[in-house]
């Protein structure tokens, strides 16, 4: 990934009062941008790790992911089967104290990004493929509840570029 790929992401973190990472629920440790999550962190902003496509995951695999997650500021959920939604949501409002919050969406392709974006802003406002690298660009979208997404391209760590 260009530099300049980098730079926008780091604006786009810091333009946001909460950042969702999203996770893939199958291999949550190896879809986790840990360097941005830090970056993130030590920015000072409010921090979900979002770990979606539970549906896919069998009852025992949920549990280990669920236990995985347990202490850290987490929502395991499915915008396939649109489970855990209200809780994601609720969640932003918990740790954003804000009427209008500013919401950057991120994380590896196919995590089910622009997926997410279009549940929690009420349906088809960005378009979503299965092919990696579908989204190209920064796209602000209105969310529900005060929301402003901001989604971004799929973002693989410095040392897999």
């Amino acid at each position: 990934m260009r530099a300049g790929f980098w730079t926008q992401v780091r604006g786009i973190i810091g333009k946001a009062d909460v950042i969702l990472f999203i996770l893939d629920a199958r291999f949550p440790n190896i879809t986790r941008v840990t360097n941005l999550e830090q970056f993130a962190k030590k920015s000072g902003k409010k921090v979900i790790l979002v770990v979606n496509k539970v549906d896919l995951l069998s009852k025992e695999t949920f549990k280990k992911v669920e236990h995985e997650y347990k202490n850290q500021s987490s929502i395991l959920l499915s915008t396939k089967d649109r489970t855990h939604i209200d809780g994601l949501i609720r969640k932003i409002h918990e740790v954003s104290k804000k009427d209008r919050i500013k919401v950057a969406i991120i994380g590896y392709p196919n995590t089910g990004k622009s997926s997410l974006i279009n549940v929690l802003s009420g349906g088809g406002k960005v378009r979503t493929s299965s092919e990696s690298g579908y989204t190209k660009g920064k796209q602000l979208i209105t969310g529900r509840s005060g929301m402003v997404l901001m989604d971004t391209p799929g973002v693989v760590p410095y040392e897999q570029r």
